[in-house]
């Protein structure tokens, strides 16, 4: 009987190691218009303690991995890390931006493995700005990282 409980136990705590792998953004978003951002997650193979993920907006020129205009950041936590369900989070557009083609980035902050070893990862998601909030929804990239 206690062999049995710790097996579904260990079952259980295996099931709920999930990491950030990016997020999902409408293709087309207003100036000034509200947005829903999917924060996309998949099952790992260890536990990830995510901190938060900041997005920003770049329109015109702009350098991947550089967040550009800052316009919000989901602080995740405890409650949000290791799960395999998406994480909704509403972003606004500012009222200034310009219309044409754009880019959505997030960085995402999380404490890997036993030592709670700190690691960012930068996605980005192309879209435009125009009329509506429009989908499909575009899938975000990783930038990989860089030595220097």
């Amino acid at each position: 009987m206690r062999a049995s409980i710790l097996a579904s136990a260990a079952t259980l705590l295996v099931a709920t190691q999930a990491r950030i792998v990016g997020f999902y953004a409408p293709n087309t978003a207003a100036p000034g218009s509200k947005v829903r951002l999917e924060i996309q997650t998949e099952n790992f193979s260890q536990s990830i303690e995510d901190v938060a993920v900041s997005f920003g907006l770049s329109t015109g020129d702009f350098t991947l991995g550089s967040l550009g205009q800052l316009i919000s950041t989901k602080i995740l936590g405890a409650d949000l890390s290791n799960t395999l369900e998406n994480i909704t989070h509403i972003i606004q557009i500012p009222a200034d931006a310009t219309p044409g083609p754009a880019v959505i980035q997030g960085a995402h902050f999380s404490l890997t493995g036993a030592v709670y070893s700190p690691l960012v990862e930068v996605y980005y998601a192309n879209i435009t700005i125009g009329q509506g909030n429009n989908f499909p929804l575009v899938q975000s990239a990783r930038i990989p990282q860089v030595d220097n």
